[in-house]
């Protein structure tokens, strides 16, 4: 029941609107733990659903787990808390603290049984509609020449570029790349004052699909950076030695908009810029 309960949760956290974010790197200092009330009684499926409903709207936060800012397993582990029911921070873990539903000695009521069983099942056939579409929009992303230029770039894959293939007006619409990153929101705000310039978050003010393919992508590529290690000398190293990783990941987003502007608008296909010695 338990299982079938977080994966509620965590789509309620998926409805803020947020882009997806990876979660806390290794050794990142953890945030402290949501406060245990004991319930007088058994918690209902559906006070857990409503308590998670009720956070609609609180913005997601890269290791954050409280009502300021929340990633998805802080949000699962918040929930359960204010339930009473004390959850470990991790997803694995939270995972592993589950019953399983298809466990033939699990002692849940049959009725109960029966409800999760259909819930199951929505959840499997949603998951081989979401495989069908994932084939389709590959095959279509090879298929389609420009698709496939986009594709070199890292981070860029069939989604992304096939959404930016079908989604961007005519690229002589943007004089630069710059242009290009600033109609996707990607470009930050100016706040100078006194002569000194200092730039703020992102504008967020323009195509969100795309913008949010690109930070995902961006994401990734910061995410393996991390675990293999960025060539030395290169601007992704740099970055990485110095700004916190979603930052980067944010930046090299912009910085693969520009990419694509160079793609659309003078033809040819990515070549990495060879590392500075």
């Amino acid at each position: 029941m338990l299982l079938v309960l977080i994966a509620l949760a965590t789509s309620a956290c998926a409805t803020t609107g947020s882009t997806p974010r990876p979660r806390p790197f290794p050794g990142a200092p953890r945030p402290p733990e949501a406060p245990l009330i004991v319930p007088p009684a058994p918690v209902a499926p559906t006070t857990i659903v409503t308590t998670a409903m009720m956070y609609r709207g609180v913005p997601y936060r890269n290791g954050g787990s409280d009502p300021s800012g929340f990633d998805c397993s802080g949000f699962v582990q918040w929930v359960f808390a204010q339930n009473g029911i004390r959850l470990p921070r991790e997803v694995r873990d939270q995972y592993g603290a589950g019953t399983q539903i298809e466990d033939p000695n699990c002692d849940l009521p049959e009725s109960a049984l029966a409800v999760f069983k259909v819930l199951i099942m929505s959840l499997q056939a949603l998951e081989e509609n979401i495989a069908i579409l994932d084939t389709e929009i590959s095959r279509r992303s090879k298929e389609d020449q420009v698709a496939r230029r986009l594709m070199t770039i890292p981070g860029v894959g069939p989604i992304t570029a096939t959404a930016i293939a079908a989604l961007t007006p005519p690229i002589e619409t943007f004089r630069t790349g710059r242009d290009f990153a600033a109609w996707l929101g990607l470009t930050p705000l100016q706040k100078s004052t006194g002569g000194k310039q200092r730039l703020g978050a992102i504008s967020k003010m323009g195509d969100r699909t795309i913008r949010r393919l690109l930070i995902i992508g961006g994401s990734a590529v910061v995410s393996h950076a991390c675990r293999r290690g960025a060539p030395v000398g290169t601007w992704l190293a740099r970055m990485l030695a110095r700004k916190p990783r979603m930052l980067v990941a944010v930046a090299l987003a912009n910085k693969t908009a520009r990419i694509v502007w160079a793609l659309l608008a003078k033809g040819g296909v990515y070549r990495a810029p060879v590392a500075a010695a």
